[in-house]
């Protein structure tokens, strides 16, 4: 009899030490340049963690992201969306899974964005409901049911044609044959940043060296290395969509509410900018610290990596 309440105890020990760190980190969801969304469509989310305690927390990161992430979407009429096939056997296949461990100290935050139509079928339109649910641990391949669900947010699909929707990509892509200029890098930066909040992708991707900055990531640049020339040519021009879609996590996509150069330094072919940002959202403005690195080829520089330093909100 004692040892049952013993485990009984222990149990329930257990089960409130998990729920403790579950409550320990917040996620939030928002939608990563709202636009109008349409039935089958991408629908770009992203997702923020913080710790808002006052001792550092740590969690599982998968390189596969459908590892942590899934999603509620429901109808008004509280009518749960279906996931799409390929994100159910994806969970359910055994396959190694690369998970690394993040650490938050307090007031820290990590981010990342997803693509909401990856994850469920939403082929009519209407509105919803969306709700994450973020896996803070992944051991041994499997999930530990230790969850944190975001905050809830308002889906309006509109009814709309594969060509409509194809007309307005073309229009924000295709423009006329641009020709690099020998600009200064801080001219660089501006051009880039001015040049991705008015849409203009031709424009945007004019000075960036999209193959370096590919290659910045370690695992991208091990498959790379390991593909042929054409698979080489097919991952830069995938990098380039997702970030047009926005569905690659890239901090150089975002549009700022404000920006100010304030340093620039340069030596003959290298060269740094900083630039400091202000993200405007309902309830608060985000500030962010850009350091834009930049490399001189044949007269003209491009720019070749960047850092994305968080300072806080106001």
């Amino acid at each position: 009899m004692l040892r049952k309440k013993i485990i009984t105890l222990t149990l329930l020990f257990i089960t409130a030490f998990m729920y403790a760190e579950n409550s320990s980190l917040q996620c939030t969801i928002r939608y990563f340049n709202k636009t109008i969304y349409y039935p089958n469509k991408s629908i770009p989310v992203k997702l923020l963690i913080q710790n808002n305690t006052t001792s550092s927390q740590k969690f599982d990161i998968a390189d596969q992201r459908s590892f942590n992430v899934d999603f509620t979407v429901e109808s008004l009429k509280k009518e749960v969306l279906p996931h799409k096939e390929k994100f159910i056997i994806a969970r359910n296949t055994n396959q190694p899974i690369f998970v690394r461990e993040v650490r938050l100290e307090p007031g820290d935050e990590y981010n990342f964005i997803v693509d909401l139509a990856q994850y469920i079928i939403i082929d009519t339109p209407g509105l919803y409901r969306v709700t994450a649910h973020f896996q803070t641990q992944i051991q041994n391949g499997n999930m530990v049911r230790n969850s944190i669900d975001s905050n809830t947010l308002v889906l309006s699909v509109r009814n709309g044609t594969e060509e409509e929707s194809e007309d307005i990509l073309a229009k924000n892509i295709t423009k006329e044959i641009l020709k690099q200029e020998a600009l200064s890098p801080d001219q660089v930066v501006k051009y880039t940043i001015m040049a991705r909040s008015k849409s203009e992708w031709n424009k945007f991707f004019l000075y960036l060296d999209l193959k370096q900055i590919f290659l910045n990531s370690e695992a991208r640049e091990r498959k790379f290395k390991r593909g042929t020339e054409e698979e080489q040519l097919s991952m830069i021009e995938g990098f380039k969509n997702e970030m047009i879609n926005g569905t690659e996590e890239n901090g150089i996509i975002n549009i700022p509410y404000s920006f100010e150069i304030t340093n620039t330094t340069y030596t003959n072919l290298d060269a740094q900018v900083i630039v400091y940002t202000k993200f405007k959202y309902p309830d608060y403005m985000e500030n962010k610290k850009y350091i834009y690195r930049l490399t001189k080829k044949d007269m003209v520089w491009y720019i070749t990596s960047y850092e994305v330093i968080n300072l806080g909100t106001e």
